[in-house]
């Protein structure tokens, strides 16, 4: 049994490449791994599968490994052809390190409670496939996590000449999405910065998240000239020509929340 399970958890996480992270404990860190649908298969049909899998991250929440697990689709399937991905989880944790352990033991305690369970991967492998899994480190964020939100993602890529003045500007946006977050346009903003991989084709990465009750609040904006000067003693068209010049927008989309925990 013991060996099953491990052949298990290394042909899960075996594609994964991990550079090791310290542990800073005011510092929060996700962990993102992208789904593939296997042709003919469903969002409900993995939806199902991950409803399974909650146990297994209740438990490891249970155990101080994570603090959370969201699992997310593609917003009304609108995605650009550079977003490869039908669905994607979250772990989000203190310790980096943690976020991918699953212990033996443990999974072994819940196949007993949950024998019915015991072919999880099988079934996993059959709907979708993992194409990759990506470590962050949390640089920024406004707001709390609310239920039935939609989530606008943005990957970004960073020439690492631009890498300090870009995530300093970012991390003052901040004060911007705060006073979105005050008139209600948003419910929360983060930004991350990519940990592994760290750096591809010459580029740094990051990953900013936008939060909003519905699809109406986006085209609300809430970004004002006043707080521009204040915050960067620029014009807002200033501001915003200044950011465009730092970085790159790799991919841009809309996911909604399924499950979480």
């Amino acid at each position: 049994m013991k060996n099953t399970l491990l052949l298990v958890l290394i042909l899960f996480w075996g594609n994964l490449i991990y550079s090791q992270v310290p542990a800073t404990p005011e510092k929060q860190y996700a962990f993102v791994t992208y789904h593939k649908l296997n042709t003919g298969k469903t969002i409900e049909e993995a939806l199902e599968i991950e409803k399974i899998w909650k146990l297994v991250h209740q438990a490891r929440k249970n155990a101080g490994l994570i603090t959370a697990w969201e699992m997310y689709s593609v917003y009304n399937w609108n995605k650009t052809p550079d977003v490869d991905f039908d669905v994607l989880t979250v772990h989000y944790g203190s310790d980096p390190d943690k976020l991918v352990q699953y212990p033996v033991e443990m999974i072994g305690a819940l196949l007993k409670q949950y024998p019915q369970h015991a072919d999880l991967w099988k079934k996993t492998q059959e709907v979708y496939t993992i194409l990759r899994g990506e470590f962050f480190v949390n640089e920024a964020n406004v707001g709390a996590l609310k239920p039935n939100q939609i989530m606008l993602i943005e990957n970004i890529r960073v020439k690492p000449e631009h890498y300090f003045e870009y995530a300093d500007m970012e991390r003052k946006m901040a004060n911007f999405h705060a006073e979105r977050v005050k008139s209600g346009i948003l419910s929360r903003w983060t930004f991350w910065q990519r940990l592994s991989p760290p750096v591809h084709q010459g580029r740094q990465y990051f990953m900013t998240t936008n939060e909003y009750p519905s699809v109406a609040n986006m085209a609300q904006g809430g970004y004002t000239e006043e707080l521009a000067r204040k915050i960067f003693n620029m014009s807002l068209f200033e501001a915003w020509g200044k950011m465009v010049s730092l970085r790159e927008v790799e991919s841009s989309l809309l996911v909604t929340k399924l499950e979480g925990l």
